[in-house]
């Protein structure tokens, strides 16, 4: 299922089945070959379609979704005996997490275990304010999933997994996306993933609220 936004670049004609975009540089997101360049660019396939909700008052932001893995990203494999164990600082990264995403679970744990995690973690406020998409019941891959979450209102997303190179499409296809932003892969080994992860999702949620900007979207929060 192609995915495709809408762009606020002043529409010159429009042609059956295709658009003309005036000389703007336009953000290459979704799945309908928008490129990122000073030349005239044609949006090739279907109509485009809204992308993200315009929010009236002027200087608001929005929060992109963070779709979540558990394995390999809350645990890690470190210490001494290199064992899979819960990272430290889990408490932190939630607060901070939940200060800047629309938090979305994206794991093979199921709803009661990875529930019951969190209240054992004294988490439960993370439990309030997130949901799992459920993928491996329901017969879907976990970018299936994703892109069946996105297809009725896309939105700004991230995409945090310990199995990027497995999981997440082919590079030609993530480059579709925000020029590749969205997926990020996370190292299963060591003790301060989290910390490290928060850095390099900082300067991916910045790079990516700029490109929203260039194209009249409401951009993100970079708190």
């Amino acid at each position: 299922m192609a995915l495709s936004f809408h762009l606020r670049c002043p529409i010159r004609s429009v042609g059956q089945g295709s658009t003309l975009i005036d000389q703007r540089p336009c953000a290459r997101i979704g799945l309908q070959f928008l490129h990122l360049e000073q030349s005239e660019t044609y949006v090739i396939g279907s109509p485009l379609l809204e992308m993200i909700p315009h929010h009236s008052q002027e200087g608001s932001m929005i929060k992109p979704i963070l779709y979540h893995d558990v394995d390999g990203v809350l645990f890690g494999e470190y210490g001494p005996r290199k064992i899979h164990q819960l990272r430290p600082g889990v408490n932190d990264w939630f607060h901070w997490v939940l200060a800047r995403y629309e938090l979305v679970f994206l794991t093979s744990w199921t709803e009661h275990d990875l529930r019951l995690l969190l209240h054992s973690l004294y988490l439960d406020h993370v439990n309030e304010k997130s949901r799992i998409l459920p993928w491996d019941t329901v017969g879907l891959s976990k970018w299936e999933a994703l892109k069946k979450d996105q297809a009725p209102h896309p939105h700004p997303f991230f995409w945090i997994d310990d199995q990027g190179s497995f999981l997440f499409p082919d590079p030609a296809i993530q480059s579709q996306y925000f020029n590749g932003l969205p997926f990020v892969t996370v190292n299963s080994t060591g003790s301060n993933q989290l910390e490290d992860l928060m850095q390099r999702l900082n300067a991916r949620q910045k790079k990516l609220s700029a490109l929203l900007a260039q194209t009249g979207q409401t951009p993100l929060i970079t708190v």
